[in-house]
């Protein structure tokens, strides 16, 4: 007899797919159900061209799926912070899958790509949450003193090294 029951959401595995074999619209239109997490990233500024574009038109992104249902994301992209780096810079997980170590398996699946490439290291920043700090310190990110904060007065850097 299990202990959980058919609805249980803790009772079905969680599975990782790399979100960028399709285009960026499917990609957004896979992950309605998390659409208040992702309002804020669906346009953003280029650093570089300061011209607004979809944020996920650049990087690599991976979906969580519970069943077929999105439940979590993670992108990553070239780091304007750091040399030979990249930047985790954005990561979402629906309430009802919290606590489940879904941001930590993310983490993981963007730090293989970050070695892949031949990264030295992945960066990127929390303010006012101490879950994913807690979740940076707990996948071996350190925090670190960039040469130009990017953030908030109050925000926290983290950088892993990759080799």
């Amino acid at each position: 007899m299990s202990l959980h029951g058919a609805g249980d959401v803790a009772a079905r595995p969680i599975k990782i797919c790399c979100a960028m074999s399709g285009s960026c619209t499917e990609f957004v239109s896979s992950m309605r159900p998390m659409m208040t997490l992702l309002k804020p990233y669906l346009i953003c500024i280029d650093s570089r061209s300061s011209m607004p574009r979809r944020c996920f038109d650049l990087g690599a992104w991976w979906l969580a799926y519970h069943d077929e249902e999105a439940v979590a994301f993670a992108g990553i992209v070239p780091s304007t912070h750091v040399r030979n780096g990249g930047y985790f810079s954005r990561v979402g997980v629906l309430q009802r899958h919290w606590g489940r170590g879904l941001q930590r398996r993310l983490m993981r699946v963007v730090e293989a790509r970050g070695r892949r490439i031949g990264w030295d290291s992945i960066v990127s920043d929390t303010t006012d949450n101490p879950v994913s700090a807690n979740n940076f310190i707990q996948s071996g990110y350190r925090l670190f003193e960039p040469e130009t904060p990017w953030g908030w007065a109050h925000t926290l850097y983290w950088r892993k090294w990759l080799h």
